[in-house]
């Protein structure tokens, strides 16, 4: 038959054996493919099954030469011409070669299957001999590939495991022996092996057993030159949801490959495509399975932390932002706080600290309250009770310093739990290294509060000066550092809130360590001098009635309780609040004035209560303020004492009232 009669007469097409299509020179390609094309147009025309092979075998498909053209297609393209090198050729050709092979192994009950598979198999051990010998060669990358493309194939519509079979051969073996291949080449950094190297992941990644050992390999790829990443991408977009839902349920199974993964975007893209499985198809992956492997993860992530959670937990990994709000919002929480258990280093949970600003919104009020025992665990338990006890560059150093960086840049958040420790931690030691530093980001923020979180801000100070259980140098500090330097430059109206709310605690303070020195100043003294029958507080405070120190301080502070109440009462008038404040302090303080009138001398007066602050004597006020039991012994006038007049009495008054009112009442002193 001549060439034209070839081109003209498609249904003889058929007919031709392999030799003679090796003599069509650049028709041969033309040729087989128009005869596979016509198989495929004889399936679509068919109306059913045994339509189908009504046509093939009418038109002789399954003919000895029809079979030598098959495995023509499979194994020994380079008969067939060049034109399978171009890209949009090979795709049709594979495509209906692997429909063709489908509608074969659904229906071999229609042909002599057995002799089909006994030719193809006789091709393929002789094909394969010669892959495994050539295929680390560059000059045999084409002919190896299409072998590989062929074989997976094959594979995919279940001909392969029959030849396997056939061959008596153990199927993982057979499949272990392309595994090994994987693994030799992976160090080559010729671009030419890239899609040798993804024929090779096709295959290996079908077969269950080889399955676990396949994933070793091919995260190990990530140490070639050229393909790193990319030698998978297509592996990923074609079998996405198949191995990531077999990484979702062998998760126990497989994370011992994402631990020695060399790169860490192989690791992530695994996380993310199996937790936008998770996601995406909730009606597939149930939540019996969702849990398992979360919990899983949450357990791994635990056990391997120093060296898992870095390609587990990177803040450039966008999934824990994109996920962490789906249903698996607990889950992710749960993880996220495991990295800050009690049990892990410093070096854990510096690292784990950056994902906050991740995780913050997502953190319900349970999480928040674990969140902060984990934070205060941390300052008290793994920090060292004074910062300049360490060692310079030392790696307990190096750990300490990292997490109170990374502490400090949080404040970012503006997460009241990362201030309130940050808080603490300055507070706890005296001369802290980073306290300047913490002190000037905490200002700014409480600058910018807004009135409720401001009130937040200062019941958790005055929670901390009224905890007598608290460290006297945490309730000290609290107040010198933060509150009063925050009151003085806050919104007026936020002060009054303040005041209102807190005068109270704030009298009762002040009360308890003024009966305490005055108690002391009463033993020190004979209390019938200071408080006899004719003294001059006697006279206006007590009744006649003599009087111990604490009982009277107590007469000395009624009038006080009074005005107290009525400033607590006082709603937003200005002039009105700061009238009675006032009023409320020179109250409180002309009472002291008269208490002590008759037992010390100018002199004296101040230092009898340390209102002013003297380092090099150690007289600090808060100190004494704040800690009642602290009986501090001060030099006591034992004579009598000099008479004074009502123009002294009144000097001593406004002399020392204003500085009275910045030390106790946190805020700029008056202008009358």
């Amino acid at each position: 038959m001549s060439r034209n009669e070839i081109e003209s007469s498609e249904n003889n097409l058929i007919f031709y054996t392999i030799n003679e299509i090796s003599k069509l020179n650049n028709k041969r390609f033309e040729i087989t493919f128009k005869i596979l094309t016509f198989i495929n147009y004889l399936v679509d025309k068919s109306m059913d099954i045994k339509d189908i092979f009504k046509n093939l075998q009418k038109n002789h498909i399954w003919s000895d030469q029809w079979i030598d053209l098959l495995n023509c297609c499979l194994f020994n393209t380079n008969v067939l011409g060049n034109d399978l090198e171009e890209k949009d050729t090979q795709i049709s050709f594979y495509k209906i070669l692997q429909r063709l092979l489908i509608l074969i192994k659904k229906n071999e009950n229609y042909i002599n299957y057995n002799i089909l598979i006994s030719n193809i198999g006789e091709q393929e051990k002789l094909y394969s001999k010669k892959f495994f010998e050539t295929y680390k060669e560059i000059n045999a990358i084409t002919e190896n590939t299409t072998f590989l493309n062929s074989i997976y194939l094959l594979n995919t519509s279940g001909i392969l495991k029959d030849i396997i079979k056939f061959k008596e051969m153990n199927e993982y073996d057979y499949y272990n022996s392309y595994l090994n291949c994987l693994e030799k080449i992976k160090n080559n950094e010729n671009p030419s092996f890239e899609l040798l190297v993804k024929l090779l992941i096709d295959i290996c990644m079908i077969f269950p057993d080889v399955q676990e050992e396949c994933w070793g390999k091919l995260l190990g790829l990530s140490s070639m030159t050229d393909l790193k990443y990319s030698d998978v991408i297509s592996f990923y977009s074609r079998n996405k949801f198949k191995i990531n839902y077999l990484f979702i349920v062998n998760f126990n199974t497989f994370h011992k490959y994402l631990l020695n993964c060399i790169s860490e975007n192989i690791v992530t893209d695994i996380l993310n495509d199996s937790i936008e499985l998770i996601v995406d198809y909730s009606s597939i992956i149930n939540e019996k399975i969702k849990t398992k492997f979360l919990i899983e993860l949450f357990d791994i992530s635990y056990r391997e932390e120093e060296y898992y959670f870095k390609k587990l937990f990177k803040l450039e990994n966008m999934f824990l932002e994109k996920y962490a709000s789906s249903n698996c919002k607990d889950e992710f929480c749960k993880i996220y706080l495991s990295l800050l258990d009690p049990m892990n280093t410093l070096k854990v949970k510096s690292e784990s600290l950056k994902l906050f600003p991740i995780f913050n919104s997502f953190l319900s009020s349970h999480y928040q309250d674990q969140l902060e025992k984990s934070i205060e665990f941390i300052i008290y338990n793994q920090f060292p009770i004074s910062s300049n006890d360490l060692t310079k560059d030392t790696l307990q150093y190096i750990e300490y310093k990292n997490t109170v960086t990374a502490l400090i840049n949080l404040l970012s958040t503006g997460n009241f739990i990362i201030i309130k420790n940050l808080i603490l931690l300055t507070c706890k030691e005296e001369n802290f290294k980073y306290q300047e530093k913490i002190k000037e980001f905490i200002a700014v923020i409480i600058n910018n509060y807004t009135e409720e979180q401001f009130t937040n801000f200062t019941d958790y100070c005055m929670s901390n000066l009224l905890n007598t259980e608290n460290d006297p140098l945490v309730r000290v500090n609290v107040i010198k550092q933060y509150l009063i330097p925050a009151l003085i430059h806050v919104n007026c109206q936020y002060k009054i809130k303040f005041y209102s709310k807190y005068i109270k605690q704030l009298t009762q303070v002040i009360k308890e360590q003024l009966i305490n020195k005055e108690d002391e100043l009463c033993i020190q003294l004979n209390i019938h001098s200071i408080n006899g029958t004719n003294s001059e507080i006697n006279k206006a405070f007590c009744n006649g009635m003599v009087k111990n120190g604490k009982e009277l301080l107590t007469s000395l502070m009624k009038p006080v309780a009074y005005i107290a109440r009525s400033v607590a009462n006082i709603s937003s008038n200005n002039e009105e609040y700061l009238r009675a404040n006032k009023y409320y302090k020179q109250s409180a303080y002309c009472l002291i004035a008269v208490m002590l009138y008759c037992t010390q001398t100018k002199e004296n007066f101040f230092n009898v209560f340390l209102f002013q602050e003297n380092e090099a004597k150690n007289e600090k006020i808060w100190e004494n303020i704040i800690d009642t039991q602290n009986k501090t012994f001060f030099k006591i006038e034992d004579g009598i004492p000099h008479k004074k007049n009502r123009k002294y009495y009144e000097n001593l008054i406004s002399n020392y009232i204003k500085n009275i009112i910045i030390h106790f009442c946190f805020i700029q002193p008056f202008q009358y």
